[in-house]
């Protein structure tokens, strides 16, 4: 099973943020130990950096970075995945478009 983390739970885990803390340690816990596959896109991986350059020095963020990209599956985003995400319906092409940030046209 694959686990899709979106940018508040690695921020969450990563910045012990409360009252979330426990919640994201609990599902990333569950990919560390190989239940479920964790999967981040890309852009989360940069969210992330970017809400926590303020807490942590340059190396200590880099080395979480690092780590991240180390432990966990990285989708990427570009234009083939936005094209992808296009003819979707329902919960896989929400989280996707919220993913790479776009809004999936009405369905009739």
């Amino acid at each position: 099973m694959k686990v899709f983390l979106d940018t508040n739970v690695l921020v969450d885990y990563l910045n012990k943020r409360e009252p979330f803390f426990e919640d994201a340690a609990s599902i990333i816990g569950i990919c560390l130990s190989g239940q479920a596959k964790g999967v981040l896109s890309a852009l989360s991986v940069v969210n992330a950096a970017y809400i926590m350059r303020k807490a942590y020095t340059k190396n200590s963020l880099m080395t979480k970075m690092e780590w991240l990209a180390t432990a966990f599956e990285i989708s990427p985003i570009n234009r083939q995945t936005i094209h992808d995400a296009l003819p979707l319906r329902g919960c896989r092409a929400m989280l996707l478009c919220r993913t790479i940030q776009i809004r999936p046209h009405p369905h009739p």
